[in-house]
Order: structure tokens, then C-alpha cells, then sequence
């Protein structure tokens, strides 16, 4: 299916082409594919990008979700008057949990795909099967766990165990409820840490329970004061990829499609970083640290080789997501410069294709 036809799609392209890179130091060579309408995707600006475990890719779109499964893609989009269909369009992100459930959160919605029935079924205040606290819904993210963890208008709600959400309070040092409705977007950090980003300010918070154990809530425990370029096109959606901190120089990077930061804790400074990233910033362990932005389009770091590989392509004027599958090939989309969808993208590095190849030809 979905791993068979790309191998030996790939092992072809590989043969007859080559791209153009801008590389500082160890040469890499990715193969680029580009799917657009012409293809079956329902819509060119991408979103987010998923897979769940049977290895379909799940791609929100601005108005639509499409399923791909290396041939072809299934799409999903609002039908009036339908509540079983998708309940809303300017969709943000998509998930997929530890059980395989694949969630999707639009502009102020939050909605779950049931697979048996090839519904989508709406999670707010008044849902009988999936009720939250919150009413409207800003964004989604899975933790370190696989646990769903959704940002409502009054606080978060974590899908629990498979069968309920779970309403956490988000509370200020002094304990005070902070305001939700302008928060882009939140990640997790390797130590299970909670930031959350809402353009001017990064959070670092933790998840807390009261004394009497009955309540949950997540406290904001350090405040990072970022200076971040806006994006001039109103469907940009602003997003932070990863997390990562360096203890013994006391950095925290901020990888997201708005370009590379550091944050000095100390100095409480934040300094934006194109390449030349100094030595041992970066845990060789990780194979790839990704951010975009406008001026540089993709970026490929790769800390044990310290190695860049940036990518503009000139269709893909402003990378919005990106995604790493299952067999390591990168998904990304965007924006074109006319404010336009550039379609969906994929990056395949061809050093590896012909070992891949035959690793698997028996399949």
C-alpha cells in the first residue's frame, strides 16, 4: 500500500533527478514531489500533517482534510446542514493519540473522526459523547504519552483514557485564570514542560493537581518575553515546531515556521539564528532540527554533521508545517507569494533510497 508504492516510486526518482542545494559543510540530496488539486488534494494551503498507525497521512487543509495513502487522496469537507461532516472550515491542526483516534481543530472547533462510521463527530460544551468544559477551541497537540491535550477558552482539556476529557485550568504565578483566546499554539518539551506561544510571550508551565486532588490545573511557572516578525498574510497560521534547551549554556531554542530562536534564560534576551549555529548547541543524538520562515523557506539542520540544507522552492514561497514519517521522508506546505497554497510537498533524501530499497524488496 502506502509504504510500497513510495520505496520504489522514489528509487525511480532518484535515477533521473537531482536538486539544487545550499548546503555549509556535508552535501545531502533531496528528491522534492510536489501534489497539488490536479492530484486529488483537496485544497493547496496546508495546515498540519499527520499519520496515524496504519500509516495513512492525515493533511488539514484550509477548508478541507484529505487521507492519502500513497495512490490516492480521500478528502472531507463541511457540507451545510450535515453534522456529520466536518463543522467547520480555516482548519488548523490535525492529531493523531496513542489509540489511533485522529482529532482536528478548526477555527474555534474541535472535532474527532469516528472511523467505524466515516463520521466526524463535535467535541464543545454541549456534545453528549465528547463534552468538554470549553465552548471554542484555539489548538491541539499530543504529549510525549500519545495523550490528546486541546486549548479551550477554559483551559485545556485532555483526552482521558480513551473515553473522556479532563478540564485543566490555566492559571497566572498569582494564580489568576489567563486569557486563552489569543494563544497560537503550544508544544511539549522532553521533560513533559507545557509552553505555549501566543506571538509577543513563551510560557514554560506545569501541570499541577490541588491539594485535595479533585482539581487540575497548568500554572505558568516562567514567562519568556520574544521578539517574532509578524506574518503579513491573515491565513498564516504561526506555529512552534519543537522545544529544546541546552542546561549547561542555559538556551532554550524555539524551532517554528516563523525561523530559529534562542532564548539566553539568563539575560533574557532572544536572538534569531539563520545558520552558523554554534558547536554543541544541539544533542548529536537528534537527526533533524527543522524550522521555516519566508526569507529562508525549509531548513534541514542535522546537529551530528553540523550540515544545513535550505530549500526555497519557488513554489513554496512561505513553509507553513512540516511533518517526518514513519520511512523518514519530510511533509511540508504553504503559502505561495500571492498568499495562494503551494500544495503539499515531499522530501525524500536519495543517499538512503537504494539501501532502503533493498532492505525491503521482499515485502
Amino acid at each position: 500500500m502506502y509504504f510500497c508504492y513510495l520505496k520504489r516510486f522514489l528509487l525511480f526518482a532518484s535515477l533521473f533527478f537531482t536538486w539544487e542545494i545550499n548546503l555549509y559543510s556535508q552535501t545531502e540530496n533531496y528528491y522534492i514531489k510536489n501534489y497539488n488539486l490536479k492530484d486529488g488534494l483537496y485544497n493547496n494551503h496546508i495546515r498540519s500533517i499527520t499519520q496515524d498507525s496504519s500509516g495513512f497521512l492525515w493533511i488539514a487543509t484550509w477548508d478541507g482534510l484529505s487521507r492519502f495513502d500513497g495512490y490516492e487522496f480521500k478528502n472531507y469537507y463541511q457540507v451545510p446542514d450535515d453534522s456529520t461532516s466536518l463543522p467547520d472550515i480555516d482548519l488548523r491542526k490535525v492529531c493523531v493519540d496513542r489509540y489511533n483516534n485522529v482529532w482536528l481543530s478548526a477555527l474555534y472547533s474541535l472535532c474527532k473522526y469516528d472511523r467505524e462510521n466515516d463520521i466526524f463527530i463535535k467535541c464543545n460544551n454541549q456534545s453528549v459523547k465528547y463534552k468538554t468544559v470549553s465552548s471554542s477551541f484555539s489548538a491541539i497537540a499530543t504529549d510525549h504519552y500519545g495523550n490528546l491535550w486541546a486549548l479551550g477558552n477554559k483551559g485545556f482539556e485532555i483526552y482521558d483514557d480513551n473515553s473522556h476529557f479532563l478540564n485543566c485550568r490555566l492559571l497566572n504565578y498569582d494564580g489568576k485564570l489567563i486569557k486563552c483566546d489569543t494563544i497560537y499554539s503550544f508544544t511539549f518539551d522532553d521533560y513533559g514542560n507545557i509552553w505555549i506561544f501566543n506571538r509577543n510571550n513563551l510560557y514554560k508551565c506545569n501541570y499541577f493537581k490541588s491539594h485535595n486532588g479533585s482539581d487540575f490545573f497548568i500554572k505558568v511557572v516562567n514567562k519568556f518575553d520574544i521578539v517574532i516578525p509578524k506574518g503579513k498574510d491573515s491565513n498564516f497560521y504561526p506555529q512552534i515546531f519543537r522545544i529544546f534547551y541546552n542546561n549547561s549554556k542555559n538556551n532554550i531554542w524555539l524551532t517554528s515556521n516563523l525561523g530559529l530562536f534562542c532564548i539566553d534564560i539568563k539575560g533574557g534576551t532572544t536572538k534569531r539564528y539563520y545558520d552558523n549555529i554554534p558547536v554543541d548547541e544541539f544533542n548529536k543524538n537528534n537527526s533533524k532540527i527543522i524550522w521555516s520562515s519566508k526569507e529562508e523557506g525549509l531548513v534541514i539542520y542535522s546537529p551530528d554533521k553540523n550540515s544545513y540544507y535550505k530549500k526555497k522552492v519557488e513554489d513554496l514561497c512561505i513553509p507553513e508545517t512540516y511533518f517526518i514519517d514513519k520511512q523518514d521522508l519530510i511533509w511540508t506546505g504553504g503559502l505561495l507569494s500571492s498568499g495562494e497554497g503551494a500544495g503539499l510537498f515531499m522530501l525524500a533524501k536519495t543517499t538512503n533510497l537504494f539501501s532502503y530499497y533493498l532492505d525491503n524488496i521482499k515485502e
